[in-house]
């Protein structure tokens, strides 16, 4: 994860940003733009901590989350969200909102449909949308 690289256009990957083990990323405060390519904005594992907190997302067109969901958070994960944006593409992004699983929260401190998507989010085995 790059703070203000465009993702899926210029790195290529089709996830913004993975992370594993303990890792801990900071983009507070950023602009991001998310790229057509992009099938998530966060796949965390592993006690992963990754704080958006008033981050501008300013999301490209026809973005297919899928079934995983723009932020994808199993055991032990934490995204943060608080104060985040998204400026909505002319066609909103497709698939589901959110994972969560096995004890991971997702903490926007906004409505369920704050993530934009098509499909509701996914809370499993502890997971927490808050």
């Amino acid at each position: 994860c790059t703070r203000g690289v465009p993702f899926g256009r210029r790195l290529g990957v089709p996830v913004g940003c993975r992370l594993t083990r303990q890792a801990y990323v900071d983009t507070n405060y950023a602009t991001l733009t998310i790229g057509s390519a992009v099938t998530s904005i966060a796949t965390m594992y592993n006690y992963a901590y990754n704080s958006m907190y008033q981050t501008n997302f300013v999301l490209e067109d026809s973005i297919d989350w899928g079934a995983s969901g723009a932020f994808y958070c199993q055991s032990f994960c934490l995204v943060w969200l608080q104060g985040a944006t998204f400026s909505q593409a002319a066609v909103p992004p497709v698939g589901r909102r959110y994972n969560a699983s096995v004890n991971s929260v997702i903490n926007t401190g906004a409505a369920e449909t704050f993530i934009p998507g098509a499909t509701a989010g996914w809370l499993s085995t502890g997971g927490q949308y808050v």
